[in-house]
């Protein structure tokens, strides 16, 4: 009977010692992956910082004014083909839209990495600074092709831009529709609550 025991003892102590090597190799790959995402998050803070120090806010809103009352964002051509922005407005929008790239690549890493939920990486599904043509014209022609992001983000921007091409689609074809319902439509996005039709 105590030998039964002692040898239940080692049973269980064998497997207790099994069970802490496994949890302590979990805690240390989760240690490694948020010491990647920090140093990522440094670096992405740094490069971003130098750019929104460059970048003049008073141009870039009179770019987005330009765009919305001259309907630039419907036209398919790169900000410096866009002869009523001036260099100043172009070299803003550029700056603006690589941030929000950068922005992005950042929150696909960390999804990648599953350090963020579903929910926490839903700007991922639509990415709105994309929704204008120049801007999806700027990544297919340019910033696509400059090697400066991953494959798998890269993709998932092209899927992107791929949905938002066919959300201009659906508007060039229906003029009345609603935008916003195109776009959830599209994206596979849930409506808005009720409460917030009312």
């Amino acid at each position: 009977m105590l030998e039964d025991l002692a040898n239940l003892g080692e049973f269980i102590g064998g497997f207790a010692v099994i069970f802490s090597l496994v949890y302590i190799a979990f805690q240390l790959n989760q240690s490694r992956k948020q010491q990647r995402v920090d140093a990522m998050q440094r670096r992405i803070d740094m490069r971003v910082n130098i750019w929104l120090s460059q970048l003049n806010h008073e141009t870039l809103q009179s770019a987005r004014a330009k765009f919305f009352d001259l309907e630039l964002y419907r036209r398919d051509a790169r900000f410096h083909e866009i002869d009523e922005l001036d260099p100043e407005e172009r070299s803003a929008l550029n700056l603006d839209l690589s941030v929000e790239l950068v922005y992005f690549s950042n929150l696909f890493y960390q999804v990648d990495q599953g350090l963020l939920d579903p929910e926490q990486a839903r700007p991922l599904t639509s990415m709105w600074i994309l929704r204008s043509a120049p801007h999806r014209r700027e990544w297919k022609d340019q910033i696509r092709l400059m090697d400066q992001f991953p494959q798998a983000f890269i993709r998932h921007v092209d899927s992107v831009v791929k949905q938002f091409d066919r959300v201009e689609k659906r508007m060039e074809e229906d003029e009345d529709a609603d935008y916003l319902a195109v776009v959830q439509e599209v994206f596979g996005l849930s409506p808005p609550p009720d409460w917030l039709e009312s």
